[in-house]
Parts: structure tokens; sequence; C-alpha cells
């Protein structure tokens, strides 16, 4: 049986990290997927729990240097432990920053100084720094180039010219360098860590709201029990202010709800007994009782959860480009790196003048410098300065803000790929019914021609299952405040025909009306209508006129699309008039009615024949949308619809109003935008920065600081997705 966790990652700080855990976890038998995000520091591994269990994966990730966190109480402790070794850093960084200070400048000098600055950069690495270098061997013995290898070779550098300096004192001494470095790479681990939170809180939130425990009755008795010993049919206790335990049906009370976490919903929902609530909903109203009707990972929540740490986890198509250059970033850099070392010893001369000439001009560069200690200099910065980690975070966190912005606005992507597809569309296909309509139809006017009529029609209509007869009942209820039924007899409905009855001796009918010429002069051409007939004496008694109103915020949206360059379409199986009606009101030039399910996909194949650069999206929410919803680019699925369409979507929306759609279309487009700010920095960063350390123009400590400010700033740039206007 196929089973599906989400656990945290430890240890990870680049791309090739990534890389690294995801094939030990691939390689695993009994895996069936796995996407590891270095944004969240989180795996999603679906695997067949008959063969394999999360031990045994955790294990196959531990020999290659990393830690999955199986056990989820332990999820916070990352940045707690990054913290530690962080001031375990700084603890060994401010003596040795003071040595090396006094020391270059001549203000204090005794006997062994240098001898100091290497003992306590030693005692640095094998505590603070410990965990990376000795991820960096494991990377090593199992052939992977990651970051750490590039951060465990400019330490381990460092610490050696102090030890070669004892033994030849013509060699210049980094090894308080080596203390620095780890400093800072710890600091800009720690604030990375921290962005990357602060992007992922989206998911956390939604954890947040899950109650831990619940009221139920036993034996006529409230009982509070773990959330996790619900069983679907308990009956649970909600008071005022607090959140409902998990989906049900309300059995007892009325009262509105807070969704807004959940669905996006700014307003209360009112609730009525038989109506279905939503697990970790807040109750703002009066005391009520609900009926469990889903529990655990069957929730709607849960299922929230679930599609937020996909979409989160999913690769983007861009991520696969990059996985390619960073494959060979690594050993490019430890190349070039190698070069640098031999090309400043052999020619000694030449790197003499050239760092002369630029201690001249730049002040962290210092002068006076042997072959042998030039070299070492430009090789240490080399391999800081090239960590490719900004690269590796540019894609995910941008992806990880967007979904939790999406959510927010109530969308939930199902895939994280969906973000790039839904920023190039330019072509949004929109189903009626239910999608620029609301789905249900209203009553606009009724028009009685007998005094008796408006008794008869309630009481027949009630006795009806027909959707438009259920609109006409809660109008009369309440527009007239009707709630006695006449003692109809000889009941009979028949599915598109309508309820014939007798009352008093007389048959009535009330359905489709016998021809359009009798109820012409009462309704509208794009109205549906309902018909009440004295069948006795063959006298129309009464006409309703239905219509399914627009949304309020579907003109809006239509025009907002127009501007952002993306043509609308309508596509519906309502009749062609009301299509062009609808169509018209809210300003959609191509449209087409009468669609079945087959010509709904053949539409959207002549839309992409017709222009090969169409890119389409499918915005429905009937079963017969969902074909249309697979086949277009992208699928926008109405989470008011049916469960089928909602499956077909490659995005869900769970906010009723139309307008969602614009704002998804925005964030998608913002997310792109990022994405490329993102990678354009990270690799101008490498470009610049990589020659002037081969040249010496950097100082090892200041490489560290650029590549610790790099990440920083990446994560920095994708959180600024939550201030875009939407």
């Amino acid at each position: 049986m196929a089973k599906k966790a989400v656990v945290d990652v430890r240890g990870m700080s680049c791309a090739s990290c990534v890389n690294t855990v995801r094939t030990a976890i691939a390689k695993t038998p009994g895996v069936i997927n796995v996407e590891v995000n270095l944004a969240t520091d989180q795996a999603f591994i679906e695997y067949e729990e008959d063969k394999v269990d999360l031990v045994q994966i955790a294990k196959n990730v531990s020999k290659v240097g990393y830690a999955l966190d199986v056990d989820q109480a332990k999820a916070n402790e990352e940045l707690e432990r990054i913290k530690e070794q962080f001031i375990a850093a700084t603890l060994f960084m401010v003596p040795v920053t003071v040595l090396m200070i006094l020391h270059m400048s001549g203000l204090l000098m005794f006997p062994h100084m240098d001898l100091l600055e290497l003992m306590i950069s030693g005692l640095a690495v094998a505590t603070a720094g410990q965990e990376t270098v000795a991820r960096a061997f494991k990377a090593l013995l199992h052939g992977q180039w990651t970051m750490d290898v590039l951060i465990a070779f400019g330490v381990i550098m460092s610490v050696l010219s102090g030890a070669i300096s004892l033994v030849y004192p013509t060699v210049y001494s980094f090894a308080s360098v080596g203390a620095m470095i780890l400093f800072f790479n710890l600091l800009g681990k720690y604030l990375e860590t921290s962005a990357k939170k602060r992007a992922a809180k989206s998911i956390r939130a939604l954890l947040d709201i899950r109650p831990q425990t619940a009221r139920i009755i036993v034996d006529g008795v409230e009982v509070e029990v773990p959330i996790q010993q619900l069983d679907p049919g308990d009956i649970m206790v909600v008071r005022p202010g607090e959140r409902i335990p998990t989906d049900g049906v309300l059995t007892e009370g009325e009262s509105y709800v807070d969704e807004s976490m959940i669905t996006g919903e700014s307003m209360p929902v009112q609730k009525e007994i038989g109506q279905n609530v939503i697990g970790g909903s807040v109750n703002l109203g009066s005391p009520i009782k609900v009926k469990a009707t889903k529990v655990g990972e069957d929730t709607f929540l849960s299922q929230l959860i679930d599609l937020v740490q996909q979409a989160q986890a999913a690769r983007m198509p861009i991520q696969d480009a990059l996985d390619k250059v960073i494959a060979i970033f690594v050993p490019t850099v430890i190349s070039l790196a190698a070069f640098t070392f031999v090309f400043w010893l052999v020619f000694p001369q030449y790197a003499i003048s050239v760092n002369n000439y630029l201690s001249s001009l730049l002040p962290w560069v210092p002068n006076g410098l042997s072959g042998f200690s030039l070299a070492a200099f430009t090789a240490i910065a080399t391999l800081v300065i090239a960590c490719p980690c900004a690269l590796g975070l540019a894609t995910p966190t941008a992806v990880i803000v967007a979904s939790g912005l999406a959510a927010r606005n109530g969308a939930y992507f199902k895939d994280g790929s969906a973000f790039q597809r839904l920023a190039s569309v330019n072509t949004v296909v929109f189903d009626k019914t239910g999608t620029l309509t609301k789905g249900k139809p209203t009553v606009r006017k009724v028009t009685l021609l007998a005094d008796n009529a408006k008794n008869i029609m309630y009481s027949m209509a009630k006795q009806s299952h027909h959707p438009l007869s259920k609109s006409i009942t809660e109008y009369f209820e309440e527009q007239e405040g009707l709630r006695d039924i006449l003692p109809m007899e000889h009941i009979k409905e028949t599915p598109g025909l309508g309820v014939i009855a007798t009352l008093n001796g007389k048959t009535y009918a009330l359905g489709k009306a016998k021809t359009y010429d009798d109820i012409e002069p009462y309704v509208l051409p794009t109205d549906s209508t309902v018909a009440l007939y004295d069948e006795t004496d063959q006298i129309l008694l009464g006409v309703a006129s239905l219509t399914d109103p627009l949304r309020e915020d579907a003109i809006k949206a239509v025009e907002q699309l127009k501007k952002m360059g993306i043509k609308p379409v309508l596509l519906s199986g309502d009749r062609e008039e009301v299509v062009a009606e609808i169509a018209s009101t809210v300003g959609i030039d191509t449209y087409k009615g009468g669609t079945l399910p087959q010509d709904k996909m053949d539409f959207i194949k002549e839309l992409k024949e017709q222009n090969p650069d169409a890119l389409v999206a499918m915005v429905g929410d009937g079963i017969n949308d969902a074909p249309a919803l697979r086949l277009a680019d992208i699928g926008i699925a109405m989470g008011s619809g049916t469960d089928v369409a909602i499956e077909s979507g490659d995005i869900v929306l769970y906010k009723s109003d139309i307008d969602a759609v614009v704002k998804t279309i925005k964030i998608a487009q913002a997310t792109k935008g990022k994405i490329t700010q993102n990678l354009f920095w990270a690799f101008f960063y490498n470009v610049l920065a990589l020659p002037l350390a081969m040249v010496g123009a950097i100082h090892p400590v200041i490489a560290e600081i650029a590549m610790a400010f790099s990440s920083v700033t990446v994560v920095t740039n994708s959180l600024r997705l939550n201030r875009i206007k939407l």
C-alpha cells in the first residue's frame, strides 16, 4: 500500500545537498517518488509501506551525511541547533579576530601568537565546524560535491596554512580566517533558516489551526478526547470562540462560522442544521453540536495541508536545468581553486606584483605575502566565494512564499510547476454555470394569473426535487412567508416534465411550459421558466422566471484579465442565447453554447491549433468540465464544484469569488518574476565574484560574508512576494 509522508531534513545547505538526499531516498527499495525542497528543508516521500518504512529511509540518508527527522516532535530543532553552533563559533571568532587585528597592526606582539591563533581556530573547527566538515567528507566518499565541501576545504586550508607557518615562518598564517569563515557561514545559515521559516509559515499556520482535542457526547455526558480518537458519527459540542474539531454536519443550533484561514473567505458564513462545517473553522456565534463525518487524513483541512505540502515540494521545470548546472558547478570551482593555487605558485613574482598593486587600492588585501601565501589566499577565497546555495534557493523559496500567498487568497496549487505554466497563460476559458454565475437558480419574477395560484405553486414546488422547484420554494418562504402546504393528493413527479397533483377534484401541473407562446409575455428569452397549469380547465395560472445570477465580481475579473493581455473565452452547455447574453454582459467576445464534455475538449484543441502560441487555462466546476480541465495547459477547479472537477484541476479555488482567478494569475506572474530576479543575482554574483577572488582582490572573510549575504538576499527577495498588490 502506497503511503505519503513529509519529513524534515537536517544538514542541507545547497542544491547539491538536495540532489544527494534525493538520490539516497530514491535508491531505497520501495520508494515510489521523492521530492526534496531546500527552502523548507523537507522531503515529500511516497513509498510502499509493506516494503520499507521511514526508519530505513532515514538510515540511508544518514549514510550520506544528512538526517531525516522521522519524529515530527524534532521538526523545530533545526533552527535551535544552528543557533547553538553559531554561538560556539562566535565564542572562538571574537578572540581570534582580536588577536588577528593586534597581530596585523603591530599594537601587541607576544611569543607564539601564531600558535595561539591556530589553537583557537582548530578548536572552532573541531566544535562549531565539526558537523560541516564531517558532512563534507561523507559527501566526497559518495562522490557528491556540495557546498559543505567548499567550506570545509576553505577552512582546512586556512588552518593548514597556520600549521605550515610554524615550520616555515615565511608562510603567512590564515588560521584566524578559518574561524571567521565558520562564523560567517553559520551566521548566514542562521539568518537563512530564519527567513525560510518565515517563508514556510503558511503551512505551519494551517497545521496550527487543527484542534488537539474535542468534546463529544458519550451516554449523555460531555467527554473531552484527543482528536485522534474521534470516529465518524461522534456528536461534538463546540462553544463560541472554539475551533470545530473535524469535518461534520450541524445537528443542533445555528451560528456564524469563520472559515477565512481555510477558504480565504473573509466574511463569516451562516450555518444551519443540516449544513456541512469544516474542521478548523471557528464558531463565532452560539453553542452548536456537530456530527463528525470525516476524521484524520480524510478531512478537508488535511487535504488542503497535503496540497500545500505537495506544491511546496514539487519541482518547477526550470529547476531541472539548474540542477544540471549545479552538478558541475562545485567540481568546476574546486578545479578553478586548484588552478589558482598552482598558478600563483608557478608565477610568484607576477603574483607578488599583482598583490602589491591590489593592496594599494583595497585595504582588505594584505601586502608583503610570499608566493605560497598568495596562492593559499586566492584559493581559499575562490572556494568560499562560489558556494551555490543562492542558486539552490532561487526557485523553491519563491514557490514556498507564493503557495502561502495563494492559500491565503483561497487558491491551492496541486503542483509547484503550475506556477510556471500559469504565469505564461494568455487565454482563460470559463465555464458559465457555477463559475461566472453562482450556479444556483434564483427567482427573478413570479407572475400569478389567478387568486389561488400562489399557494398552489408553493405547495407543488414543495413536493418536487428539481433545483428550480427548490428555488421557487425558497422564494415564497422568504418573500411571502409561506409555510403551510395545501392537502394535495395523487402527487406524481416526472423527470423533465414536472409535478402533477390533484386538489379539490382538480388536476394541476407545475413544470415545463407547453408552448413558448404561453409564457412569452411574462419572461425574458434568457430565463429558465416554470409554469403552473390548471389541467382540468386547461388554464395557465402562473409563471416563475428564474435566472442564474452572475457572480458580483465577474465583470471586474474579465476586465482585469483583458488589461493583463489575457483573452477571456466563455464555454457552456447552456442554451446559445443564454450564453450570448452572459458573454455580452461580462464583456467576452468569444463564446460557445450547447457544448457537451467532448465539445469543450474539441474547442480547446481548436484554440491551440489556431494559435500555436496559446497557453490555455480552463476554469470550471462541473463533471462535464473535468476532461477540459485535464486537456488545458492549466486546469483551475472551483472548490464549490464536484469532486471530479477538483481532482482534474491543477489549481483548486476554495474561495467562491471569480476574482480569485485573477489574483492567482497575478501571484503566478509575480512568482515567475521573483525567480528570474533571484537567478539573475545568483548568477551575476558568481560570475562577478569568482574572477575577483582568483586574482586576489577579495579577502576570504569578505568572500564568506558576501556568500552568506547572497543566500539571505534571495530568500528576502522571495518574501517580498507577500507585498504584491492583488
